[in-house]
């Protein structure tokens, strides 16, 4: 690079940073609202699907670690077995992990 490339750019730089200090100190124009009954709920409904989600896939990880759970497609389906036995058939992937975890959980583990 030539010396008045390396000016030019260190010249954009401070401008861009120049402009990004004033845009982060100006106030922000959301309107903050008292949260009504459908938000709570909406709000109660992600924390509980962010957990389930979570709990799954950590369950699904340590089984796949274990190298305890196997899974296919065929003919449009997945199919999943759980310590060599079949758990689920569904029509995708996520379906079919979720309910494995329920059947393999579950409360009748004739395993």
């Amino acid at each position: 690079m030539t010396e008045t490339n390396d000016m030019s750019i260190l010249a954009i730089a401070e401008h861009t940073d120049a402009s990004l200090k004033a845009s982060m100190s100006a106030p922000l124009s959301i309107a903050r609202r008292p949260l009504d009954p459908i938000d709570i709920a909406r709000l109660q409904g992600l924390a509980i699907a962010n957990a389930e989600d979570a709990s799954l896939w950590r369950w699904f990880s340590l089984m796949l670690q274990d190298t305890r759970i196997r899974w296919c497609v065929a003919h449009g389906n997945w199919l999943v077995s759980v310590e060599h036995r079949h758990v689920a058939t569904e029509a995708s992937f996520d379906e079919a992990m979720r309910a494995a975890k329920a059947r393999f959980d579950g409360p009748d583990k004739r395993r």
